[in-house]
């Protein structure tokens, strides 16, 4: 890593002559201060200061060429953002040269902007939503301009802060070599690894108070930005870092600050929720570069620092606060008036609603709000929620509120009537699915959905029978409740059950597939031996019911082919996982390599709207017509239904949740492996993306039922929502919002491996 070098130090009077010699204009020069000696000059002409001119040497003419087409880019896609202009030479280049006492100099005239910056930490909330929101424009401004030097070594590049670990010995005291040690190894280990899949591009690297120039008589106002020379390709998300990392000491609530910078770059840019889950590491990254830089600096000159508004010491007091803050639960807000408590209102449920609906958790426990991937109770204590699947792209997304919002205002009506949107949500389906399934049919529930699938495979086939796996569900409608725990050990005879595959890595995928297909055919021969001939297999495409047991993609298709040999259909259920929660496909039948000819949808696609659908093929539909069936359901596919499926589509694209599940569900994966080998009572982890197992033995080695029991209602208690899954009930279910990020993953954590010390350390579960 290099930083740019300094010149020889030029005189005002040579400064003057260079820009008189180089560009033709007169005036007289004053140098200014900045991170460089003698480097940049004010030129005043007649009417006061009109220019500003850089110096610089030979080997920067790179970094002098990407700086001036980036100014230049930047004017032309955003005439309104208050950049300088480039002054050319006399010869028409962006830079020029200029030769006194035997040295060459590179040269840069830009134009002056009025305008004072303003000192770190000095800002209100009003500047820094407004410092985010220039820093946006500024990304927004620049995408898609691109230049060679900006992947130059540079002493700023925040992708390379942990080649910062030489400089380290520089530091004054062992606490603060300590400090910038762990945020670095941080750094490296959480942050660095997630890089390649966060949106990059050139950023201007610098947005600091020095270089935003405000307006005299408003100094909230921003009225100019300066200084590109540490513009650099990297990830979006560090232009807001790097921002908010100018503005966080000597702050009361430095993440609060943080945040405000947010708003104002999200008002512009939406970031990514792998995006916002970076966010706070890598402000606190930007904060131990400029500690180390700054000491290192200090250590080799005695000149004044560049920024006299800033302190290693202060910026190492909001680092261990934001360290230790930063993956804290979020703090309580008031809760709604008037609610009343959660004993009351299970009094008043059981009386109106029956003794069939039962408690999740020991505890009552009573959500009244949530936003993204917390919820918050009636007394206002905020939880995490790593369980829903339901609010797919996140608690009250604003996107999915508005669009709903919206067309309840305009008409809401049954599919007899024609509306657009019903019609465009539809194509948006089948845009995401193979070729071969070309028709949609809207349902309101994934119940509902595999129901029809049902019917719409057995008019087709001809044929009665279903084969499903031992533990699945599939739903609660007559039909589809008798493949599943929900038939109360009643089997009927056109239902038959078989193991789950072999899942995870095997030996030899070869001899599991023939393992599965040996299953599935004796599943098949069970319901010949009833007279009745199979009409489908369905399955939930990662077996969440059954514990996670995810197949490898051969063992899976060859457990089909004595599916298709028997003229059978094969329906996935998609209802749990489907729409990227998977990560690396946007359906979990996608992880196999196998196109079903029916796929069933629910709960997650209208983030609460009642939605589901079956996709199929339109040969399936047609028979199913031509037999004298019908399927018509009021509330099936009304506008508003999908109003709110649109909106959820566009979130997970524009949000890049299906990435956010792989990359983030990916080290949740890891990490929860990694637990495994430090906590006994785990036997397994399993999943993909954020569909994920942790199944729990007892200290017998037996099925964990009851410490996972006590695990869900532990995890409650410290503030962590998560489920059961599995035959035995011994599988934490963790399968969050698809907005999940970093610190929710690591604040779940730290609640699990202390609920697993708390349950390893009691000879008889809670709640056992």
């Amino acid at each position: 890593m290099t930083m740019a070098l300094d010149p020889p130090p030029v005189s005002p009077a040579d400064a003057a002559a260079a820009t008189m010699a180089v560009y033709g204009r007169q005036g007289t020069a004053r140098r200014l201060a900045g991170e460089r000696t003698g480097c940049v000059f004010l030129i005043e002409g007649r009417h006061g200061p009109e220019h500003v001119l850089k110096l610089g040497v030979p080997a920067e003419q790179g970094a002098f060429d990407l700086q001036a087409r980036l100014i230049e880019w930047i004017g032309a896609v955003d005439p309104s953002l208050p950049v300088q202009e480039v002054r050319r030479t006399r010869d028409g280049e962006l830079t020029g040269e200029w030769s006194a006492e035997g040295w060459t100099h590179l040269t840069q005239l830009l134009s002056f902007l009025p305008g004072a910056g303003r000192t770190t930490g000095s800002g209100t909330a009003v500047y820094h939503r407004r410092t985010g929101n220039v820093a946006a424009r500024l990304v927004r401004a620049s995408r898609g301009f691109f230049h060679r030097s900006a992947r130059r070594p540079l002493l700023w590049d925040i992708g390379r802060a942990q080649e910062l670990r030489p400089l380290i010995d520089s530091l004054p005291d062992r606490s603060m070599r300590r400090a910038v040690e762990h945020a670095l190894a941080r750094f490296e280990t959480d942050v660095l690894p997630q890089f390649p899949a966060l949106r990059a591009q050139v950023i201007h690297g610098d947005v600091s108070p020095a270089n935003l120039l405000c307006a005299p008589d408003d100094p909230e106002r921003i009225v100019g930005v300066i200084d590109f020379g540490d513009a650099m390709y990297a990830p979006l998300v560090a232009e807001p870092a790097i921002a908010a990392s100018f503005l966080v000491c000597r702050q009361d609530d430095p993440l609060q600050v943080i945040d405000e910078v947010r708003l104002g770059f999200e008002d512009v840019v939406p970031l990514e929720p792998l995006e916002r889950s970076v966010l706070l590491d890598l402000v606190i990254t930007r904060l131990v570069m400029r500690v180390v830089i700054h000491e290192w600096r200090a250590s080799r000159s005695p000149r004044p620092p560049e920024d006299p508004g800033f302190s290693s010491a202060d910026s190492l007091e909001v680092l261990e606060r934001l360290q230790t803050r930063g993956t804290r639960r979020p703090p309580a807000v008031p809760a709604p008036a008037g609610l009343p408590s959660p004993s009351a209102v299970i009094e008043r449920r059981a009386k109106a609603l029956g003794p069939g609906l039962r408690q999740f958790y020991d505890q009552p426990f009573m959500p009244v709000r949530g936003h993204g991937a917390w919820v918050q109770d009636e007394s206002g204590r905020r939880y995490l929620d790593a369980y829903n699947n339901v609010p797919h792209v996140g608690h009250s997304h604003p996107h999915v509120v508005a669009a709903v919002a919206r067309q309840l205002r305009e008409i809401n009506s049954n599919t007899r009537y024609l509306h657009p949107a019903v019609v465009e949500y539809a194509e948006r389906l089948l845009a995401t699915m193979p070729p071969e399934l070309d028709t949609c049919l809207f349902t309101c529930t994934g119940s509902d959905a595999n129901d029809l699938a049902l019917r719409l495979a057995r008019a087709y086939s001809g044929r009665e029978g279903i084969v499903a796996t031992e533990s699945a569900y599939h739903g609660n409608t007559v039909a589809v409740s008798a493949l599943g725990p929900l038939s109360g050990g009643d089997r009927v005879p056109w239902v038959s059950l078989v193991p789950h595959p072999p899942h995870g890595p095997q030996p030899d995928p070869a001899a599991g597939g023939a393992e599965f297909a040996q299953a599935m055919q004796r599943g098949i021969d069970e319901l010949g031996y009833r007279d009745v001939e199979p009409a489908a297999f369905i399955y939930d495409t990662v077996f969440v019911s059954d514990g996670f047991r995810i197949p490898e993609p051969e063992v899976m298709r060859a457990g089909l082919r004595p599916v298709r040999e028997a003229g059978a259909l094969v329906i996935a259920d998609e209802v749990q996982v489907g729409q990227g929660r998977v990560g690396d496909t946007f359906w979990g039948f996608g992880l196999y390599g196998a196109v079903p000819d029916l796929v069933t949808m629910g709960k997650p696609t209208a983030a609460g709207i009642p939605v589901g659908s079956v996709v199929t093929r339109r040969e399936i539909v047609d028979r199913f017509l031509a037999a004298g069936h019908h399927y018509f359901n009021t509330f099936a596919g009304s506008p508003v239904a999908a109003a709110a499926g649109l909106a959820v589509m566009d979130v997970l694209e524009r949000e890049g949740l299906q990435r956010n599940a792989r990359v983030v569900g990916g080290r949740l994966l890891a990490a929860l492996e990694e637990l495994r080998t430090r906590h006994g009572s785990v036997r397994a982890v399993r999943g993909r993306g954020f569909a994920i197992g942790v199944e729990l033995r007892a200290p017998d080695g037996g099925p964990g039922t009851g410490e996972a029991r006590a695990a869900i209602n532990a995890l409650l208690r410290h503030g962590v929502l998560v489920g059961l899954a599995g035959p035995a009930r011994d599988v934490l279910k963790i399968r969050p919002p698809m907005v999940f990020g970093f610190a929710e993953m690591r604040y779940l954590l730290d609640a699990l491996d202390q609920v697993l010390d708390e349950i390893e350390g009691c000879d008889t579960p809670a709640g056992a």
